[in-house]
């Protein structure tokens, strides 16, 4: 099974600058009172943005992996997909497991607000799960 969660956001930066007053701060100081920051100002709050957006992703992952856990026979993690995405798991599932898994994700959400958005799609072959290894 495959569940990509994203942010449903119309824009994802101004949503951290309102979801996060730390973010807010050194923007606000930044770009306040007409000031022109310089370039190196500009990079450090773009880095603030990324650790930002990193460690929400990490830990709202960890999260509903924990909450899912009990339902998989093993979870993957893939990187998310585009700036507004969250999470992108596979789910390894017993067949006889899916409504239970099902029944789980919709646990996992509703932790979440309606910014956020879940998609869960399968079941597809387990191609997460299969690792080759190839030698010359």
């Amino acid at each position: 099974m495959s569940l990509v969660v994203k942010y449903d956001v119309p824009n994802i930066f101004e949503y951290f600058i309102r979801t996060h007053p730390e973010l807010k701060a050194v923007r606000d100081q930044l770009f306040g009172g007409g000031r022109q920051p310089s370039e190196d100002d500009k990079i450090e709050l773009g880095r603030l943005f990324d650790r930002t957006i990193r460690d929400e992703r990490a830990e709202l992952t960890q999260a509903v992996v924990e909450s899912l856990t009990p339902l998989c026979a093993e979870i993957k993690e893939n990187p998310p997909r585009g700036e507004s995405g969250v999470m992108n798991l596979a789910c390894l599932v017993a067949t006889d497991g899916q409504k239970a898994f099902e029944q789980g994700i919709f646990q996992a959400a509703a932790g979440f607000d309606d910014n956020f958005s879940f998609d869960y799609s399968g079941p597809w072959p387990p191609y997460n799960f299969v690792e080759v290894h190839l030698q010359t």
